[in-house]
Parts: structure tokens; C-alpha cells; sequence
């Protein structure tokens, strides 16, 4: 069966489309001095997308785009997707990642804001999510790939390491800490009482319990006097 032949309004549009390669519904109707149905039936004659960003306000002919490995394609700020809306494409990249995507992720390779909707996905049952320290994974709701998935983001995850240690212990000046430390090696038997009033006749204001706390944090663990 032949396809219905077009008319010179709806050649006009894919002309159009031919040439600008994108365009709005606004455009393609006052360009071609037409009407919205015969817009879209030039757009239906020859296959098209529409954008997932703008609300779906642009259109392109369905042999125009390159699409990149995520099933991606862009014009200036416009972007389409093989996948054609944008639940159907955060979908699909979900689903087939190796190690789920964090909405900040997805937003990056998208170039859109989809916080909303991946919460919907996910409320629906499309998607699964995980809480990753403050934020969430969202994952394939087919439980051998969510395992999958979140193995391999566990693996990409660097190992939490214990903050560093302080140089002094807290509230006591380098010059306090040098001091005790001197006056102690010079004199190993002086109990912490005794080395602070030493170390107060000397103008170091500290007092036996800073010293005990001075011993504890460097592991002078010789045995003192109180």
C-alpha cells in the first residue's frame, strides 16, 4: 500500500525541517504558512521526535539525529531522545547502567532537572533506589540486575578512611604541649600535679588535668603519681 501523497503546505514543513533541522510547532506554522494539523501530519507522513526538554516543543525529522551511545541527541540547547520521552529514557539508562545513576548523574548526561520524575519512576515501581550516604542510587527494579548494579557501585565507592588525627590535643596551644613534654622527659618522675605547678611558676598557665590529657593523647603511658 502506497503512502498517501503529500501536499505542497506539508512538503513545505519538511522542507523547513530539512534545512533548520529543529524547530517548534510556532515555527514550522508561521514559516509555512499553515495550519497545526498540517504541521503534524507532514511530521507523522515522514517520522519525527520531539524534544524532552521545552516541554516537547521542538520537532525533528526521524532521519536527522545522530544519537550517541545513551541513545542521546542535541541542537544547541534542544535535546532528543531515542527513547522519545523523558520517563522512557531515564528509564532505559537506569536499567541498563552497570552501576545505577544518582539523580546529580543522570541530570549531567541528561542536561535537564529529573529529581521529580525519578521519584515518580521509582514510586511506580519502574525504578528501585538505594540511600548512598546523603543522597540516593536509583537502580533497576528487576531484582538480578538491582544486585548487579549495586555490587558495582559499591566496588566504585572509595573506602571511608578515619578522619586525621589532630596535631595537639583540643584546647591546649603547641606551646603548652612543648612545654609539658619538655619539662616531663627532664624530669620522668614528677606527677602531673607537681609538672603543672612547675610548669605555672614558669608562666604557662595549664593545669594536671590539661597534663593528663597531654600524656593520654601522645601515650606516655609511664606510671605517675597523682
Amino acid at each position: 500500500m502506497s503512502k498517501p501523497k503529500s501536499s505542497p503546505k506539508q512538503d513545505r514543513i519538511v522542507g523547513l525541517l530539512r534545512e533548520n533541522r529543529v524547530l517548534s510547532l510556532e515555527q514550522m506554522m508561521s514559516q509555512g504558512q499553515c495550519s497545526r494539523m498540517t504541521v503534524f501530519l507532514a511530521l507523522k507522513q515522514c517520522g519525527y521526535y520531539s524534544s524532552y526538554n521545552y516541554n516537547a516543543g521542538f520537532y525533528t525529522l526521524a532521519d536527522i539525529p545522530r544519537f550517541d551511545q545513551d541513545g542521546l541527541w542535541r541542537y544547541d540547547d534542544v535535546r532528543f531522545s531515542r527513547c522519545r520521552t523523558l520517563n522512557e529514557t531515564l528509564g532505559q539508562l537506569v536499567e541498563r547502567s552497570e552501576a545505577g545513576y544518582t539523580v546529580a548523574e543522570l541530570e549531567d548526561v541528561l542536561g535537564v532537572q529529573c529529581r521529580h520524575h525519578l521519584s515518580r519512576l521509582s514510586e511506580q515501581g519502574r525504578l528501585a533506589r538505594q540511600k548512598l550516604g546523603r543522597t540516593y542510587v536509583y537502580c533497576a527494579s528487576q531484582l538480578a540486575a538491582q544486585s548487579a548494579q549495586k555490587q558495582t557501585r559499591a566496588a566504585m565507592s572509595p573506602p571511608a578512611t578515619a578522619p586525621p588525627r589532630p596535631m595537639l590535643p583540643p584546647g591546649l596551644t603547641a606551646r603548652m604541649v612543648i612545654r609539658t613534654l619538655v619539662v616531663a622527659i627532664d624530669q620522668p618522675k614528677v606527677n602531673p600535679r607537681q609538672l603543672a605547678a612547675r610548669l605555672r611558676r614558669e608562666q604557662t598557665e595549664i593545669t594536671a588535668s590539661q597534663v593528663r590529657e597531654i600524656f593520654d593523647f601522645y601515650d606516655l603511658n609511664e606510671k605517675r603519681g597523682s
